[in-house]
């Protein structure tokens, strides 16, 4: 037998798309537990009715855009490889005239701002620019509300070192039947500056406050505590749960947010 028939194939490694990378910044354990095991080849890919709503909401968004910004997308949906990192792969919705790229998502939920929506997409983002080697994308999110929100991102080189930090740790975990953990490092959005220390004794303002903050801090230790409680009994499954004058609600993409169910008791 040839000596190249007695070697065995080496297996190419998963690929990695914008969509995985949220996952992998985000915090949903649960959730980056399934893609590692689908990843691995253990579970099938199945099916996300929002997932299915993002795809549906693209030519939507595509023309919605267009109209309100006078801009043409010139190209339609494609896919990318990093030309080096194999590994990485993307799905364009579009590009502009002048080389960004154009992106459509949806959000389930509407109680967001901007600032929070494109939070949420922030990895997919910045994985989608460095595959694309561009420098800006633009951002559009149809809300489960009817809100439309847009929003143009530059790339940015701190964060998609991060993102590149934990895909690659992510990796390795398929490769070592590791199990992944959450990589949750928030990068400083701004380089920091000299650092000044000041005495505030001569503030009433801030001696009022920190009086508060002394007299609540307990207080506060305890709700959270309480919420970390929470957030271990809600199903993983579950989108939405309630009792005893508390509401839990799972966003799109892993938080949780609580809230106080009004005219509720405590002790229903």
């Amino acid at each position: 037998m040839a000596l190249h028939a007695q070697r065995q194939a080496v297996p190419r490694p998963p690929t990695l798309t914008g969509a995985d990378a949220r996952i992998i910044m985000g915090s949903d354990e649960d959730a980056l537990a399934r893609l590692w095991r689908r990843k691995r080849g253990e579970v099938g890919a199945g099916g996300s009715l929002v997932a299915e709503l993002a795809k549906a909401s693209v030519a939507v968004s595509r023309s919605w855009y267009e109209r309100r910004s006078g801009q043409k997308i010139v190209e339609g949906e494609s896919r990318l490889r990093h030309p080096r990192l194999r590994w990485m792969g993307a799905v364009l919705d579009g590009r502009l005239a002048d080389g960004a790229i154009f992106l459509a998502n949806y959000l389930t939920l509407g109680a967001l701002t901007a600032e929070q929506a494109r939070a949420a997409f922030e990895p997919l983002v910045q994985h989608t620019l460095w595959v694309a080697q561009a420098k800006r994308a633009v951002l559009c999110v149809i809300t489960g509300d009817g809100r439309w929100i847009e929003a143009s991102i530059d790339a940015d080189p701190l964060y998609q070192h991060l993102l590149l930090t934990a895909e690659k740790r992510f990796l390795r975990c398929l490769e070592t039947g590791e199990a992944p953990s959450r990589f949750l490092l928030e990068p400083p959005r701004d380089p920091l500056g000299p650092l000044t220390v000041v005495d505030m004794s001569a503030s009433q303002d801030w001696a009022d406050a920190a009086l508060k903050f002394r007299a609540t801090a307990r207080a506060h230790a305890e709700h959270e505590r309480a919420r970390r409680r929470l957030s271990e009994l809600m199903p993983a499954d579950a989108f939405r749960a309630s009792a005893s004058g508390v509401a839990a609600e799972r966003a799109t993409f892993g938080g949780l947010s609580f809230a106080l169910l009004e005219g509720e008791s405590a002790h229903a």
